[in-house]
C-alpha cells in the first residue's frame, strides 16, 4: 500500500474494463441511494488472493483483480453496509444480498476462480448443496474473502463450511426468482432494495456454523428475515419473496419442519469407514437416479450421495427417509424396531455387519 510497485502489463491493459466495471456499479448503485463517503480501491500486489471490504476501502489481491465479479462485489458491500450497521463481513445474508443486486446491475450472475478456471452457475438441491471444508474451498462459490485463507489453511472451514456452502442455494431461489419479474417490475423492485436493506424490524437472521442442524436452522431464519423486510419495502419484493419460498420447496428445503428426509437413508448402527464397496456402489446408484435423495449415516457422519464427503451429524439431528434400512450387528428385539418408528414408516433391517449393494437395490 502507498508504495511504488513494478509496471504491469496486464493492468496498463486491462485498466479501462476495470474502470468501466467500477463506473457501471457507482452509477447504477448511486441511482438507487447515494454513497455516504467515497470509496477507495487498494490493489494489493504482494498477495495476490487477498480480499476485504474494510471502512469504504475495498483491498484486493491482484489475481482476484482479474478473475470476473470480484471488484464490483466490493463496491456492492460497502453500499449495503451503509444502508443497515447490521450487515458486515462474514455475514451469508450480506453476500446473498449482493449476488442480487450483482446480477441486477449486469444483467446476469458470474463470479470467477481464475485458479481453478471456474465461475458460478445457478442450480443447488438441499441437502445435497451442502459440503465440508475441501469441497466448499475448490467451489467458486465461496467468499472473496476466503480465498487467501483456502489457499493457505482449508481446515479453518471445517466447522463453517456447511454455513458457507448454503450461498449457491439461497442465492439460485433468489435469483430465479428475481429473473422471472417483467422488466417494469425489475424497475420498481430496484426501487424497493433501499427500504428492503434499512427496514426497521426485529432482525430473527441467526447464522450457525454447526453442521446439518445449523444449516437448517440458518435457512429457516433467511426465509423469515427477507419475508420481514419485503413486507416493509413493497409488493414487487413481497412477490419475490413468495416465489424464493416455492423455490426453496421445489430445491428440497421444507421450511421450518423439523429435520431433512430422504428418499432412502441407510442408517448403520456401526462406525463407517468410508472406503466401504457397498458405500461406493450406493453413491453410483445414487448417481444413475438424480432425482433420488439417498443418505447414509452413523453416529456422527452424514453422506448424501453420490458425493462421498462427509457432514457432522448428532444423534439428536433429525434424519428420516421414505425408505429406511438400518445395518445392524447385534441381537434384534421389539423396542429396537420401536426406536424407528419416527424416521419412516418403511423400515427395513438388515442383519450384517457387511452389507452389500444389492440389499440397497432390492430396496
Amino acid at each position: 500500500m502507498n508504495q511504488d510497485v513494478p509496471y504491469s502489463p496486464w493492468m496498463a491493459t486491462n485498466l479501462p474494463q476495470l474502470q468501466a466495471e467500477v463506473t457501471k456499479t457507482e452509477r447504477a448503485l448511486q441511482s438507487l441511494a447515494p454513497f455516504k463517503s467515497p470509496i477507495r480501491i487498494v490493489i494489493v500486489a504482494h498477495r495476490p488472493w487477498v480480499y476485504r471490504v474494510h471502512e469504504h476501502t475495498v483491498f484486493i489481491g491482484e489475481e482476484l483483480l482479474a478473475s470476473e465479479g470480484h471488484l464490483s462485489r466490493g463496491l456492492i458491500k460497502n453500499w449495503i453496509r451503509e444502508r443497515n450497521e447490521i450487515f458486515g463481513e462474514g455475514e451469508l445474508r450480506e453476500e446473498v444480498y449482493a449476488d442480487l443486486l450483482q446480477m441486477a446491475i449486469f444483467g446476469e450472475f458470474r463470479i470467477e476462480d481464475l485458479e481453478r478456471g471456474l465461475k458460478t452457475r445457478l442450480g443447488a438441491k438441499w441437502p445435497q448443496v451442502l459440503k465440508e471444508a475441501k469441497s466448499y474451498c475448490a467451489s467458486p462459490w465461496k467468499l472473496s474473502e476466503h480465498y487467501e485463507l483456502c489457499s493457505k489453511d482449508i481446515a479453518l472451514f471445517e466447522k463453517q463450511a456447511a454455513l458457507w456452502s448454503l450461498r449457491p442455494l439461497l442465492s439460485t431461489a433468489l435469483l430465479e426468482s428475481w429473473d422471472r419479474l417483467g422488466v417494469f417490475e425489475k424497475v420498481q423492485g430496484l426501487r424497493e432494495v433501499v427500504p428492503f436493506l434499512g427496514a426497521d424490524i426485529e432482525d430473527v437472521f441467526e447464522q450457525k456454523t454447526q453442521g446439518l442442524e445449523g444449516a437448517l436452522v440458518t435457512l429457516a431464519t433467511f426465509e423469515r428475515d427477507f419475508e420481514s423486510r419485503a413486507q416493509a419495502a413493497g409488493t414487487r419484493l413481497q412477490k419475490v419473496s413468495l416465489d424464493v419460498k416455492a423455490q426453496l420447496q421445489k430445491m428440497g428445503f421444507q421450511g421450518e419442519a423439523p429435520g431433512v428426509e430422504f428418499d432412502l437413508l441407510v442408517s448403520s448402527e456401526e462406525k463407517i469407514k468410508g472406503d466401504e464397496e457397498w458405500l461406493h456402489d450406493l453413491a453410483k446408484f445414487a448417481g444413475r437416479n438424480a432425482k433420488m435423495k439417498v443418505a447414509v449415516r452413523d453416529e456422527t457422519k452424514l453422506w448424501v450421495l453420490p458425493s462421498l464427503r462427509t457432514l457432522d451429524v448428532k444423534p439428536s439431528d433429525v434424519l428420516k427417509g421414505r425408505r429406511l434400512t438400518v445395518l445392524h450387528c447385534a441381537d434384534m428385539s421389539f423396542e429396537k424396531a420401536l426406536s424407528y418408528q419416527n424416521a419412516s414408516d418403511k423400515v427395513l433391517f438388515v442383519h450384517s455387519c457387511r452389507p452389500q449393494a444389492s440389499h440397497f437395490q432390492r430396496w
